[in-house]
């Protein structure tokens, strides 16, 4: 009988002893301590910005990086990001695939911090604003890029606006988020879900497809338990009416596509509902408006189009008082 040897142990495939403990060396922690030293100096240099890294592993056998407390922030150390840990696998098979492919990327409890400033311009656009301008050129296909799986968890988005004389500030979350077969790849779809906790204990979710070249998405969106009241500071100033009481449920479908400009909106099967509604200015000694349901079924709209259609709407239980 004729033996057979794995293919790893053929000689055309043996590897030095001296190659591999180098690759290992420059690996495991050369290329690691260059990356926690460098990052801060790109922040700076490219964004005007402040990074930092606490924990930083790679293992260049499997192609992993593991980061904890990975953290960004503007010129003044005011925080935009932060990430407890951050897990990256890539695929050396990646040329096979004509892509730079990843098979996955974990993201846990990122906190993501949005402030409107007082010239009503956002803090995330400054640093947009400092990076080096592209050079101009004629539109191509973009990197080729696909990611077999992400994973979002524990994530909070803080928002904060400071235009008014009295600053708000809410936070959003717990963040879920999970997609798979993503890519810059022309006509490639993958399936995902999202879900975010709203103030006051809502919840909006979306479940569907999201493709990245032309940027397209479908699928369902759902908001649950939503009370405006919770995000009333925001548009106090611009409404001047006491924080309206109500709860509100919505779920739609919809179509989105953006092909060389061509944007495309198309949204069906709307449904609303919206229960113990009360509005009425801060002085008031009663209410003008109170309404026990509101239903709204069978919506559509098209962007295109520029139109909306409602099959049915429905009003229960309410008053209305006028004043002249």
């Amino acid at each position: 009988m004729i033996r057979r040897d794995a293919w790893w142990r053929r000689p055309r495939f043996l590897v030095p002893p001296g190659v591999l403990a180098a690759y290992a060396l420059l690996g495991f922690l050369v290329l690691p301590a260059w990356l926690r030293h460098a990052l801060p100096e790109i922040a700076r240099e490219q964004l005007g910005a402040q990074a930092a890294v606490g924990e930083l592993h790679i293992d260049p056998f499997l192609g992993t990086l593991k980061a904890r407390d990975v953290a960004l922030a503007d010129a003044a150390g005011v925080p935009v990001l932060g990430i407890a840990r951050l897990f990256v696998d890539f695929e050396f098979s990646s040329p096979l695939h004509r892509a730079w492919t990843f098979a996955d990327l974990q993201l846990e409890q990122p906190v993501l911090y949005v402030v409107t400033e007082r010239d009503g311009r956002l803090n995330l656009q400054r640093l947009l604003d400092a990076l080096p301008p592209s050079e101009p050129g004629t539109a191509s296909e973009p990197v080729r890029v696909q990611l077999q799986r992400a994973v979002l968890a524990g994530g909070q988005l803080r928002y904060g606006d400071l235009r008014s004389a009295e600053p708000v500030r809410t936070e959003f979350g717990p963040l879920a988020l999970q997609l798979e077969g993503i890519a810059t790849i022309e006509g490639r779809r993958g399936p995902g879900t999202v879900s975010i906790g709203l103030p006051g204990g809502a919840r909006l979710a979306w479940n569907g497809e999201i493709g990245l070249y032309p940027l397209a998405s479908s699928g369902a969106v759902q908001l649950q338990g939503f009370e405006p009241r919770q995000l009333w500071d925001f548009a106090r100033e611009q409404l001047r009416l006491a924080p309206p009481a109500g709860v509100i449920d919505a779920s739609f479908d919809y179509e989105f596509t953006n092909d060389g400009g061509a944007l495309a909106l198309r949204a069906d099967a709307l449904r609303v509902t919206v229960r113990d509604l009360v509005l009425q200015r801060p002085d008031d000694r009663a209410p003008p408006l109170a309404l026990a349901t509101i239903e709204l079924e069978g919506g559509r709209a098209d962007l295109a189009a520029r139109s909306v259609d409602v099959e049915s709407l429905r009003v229960k239980d309410g008053r209305i008082a006028a004043v002249i």
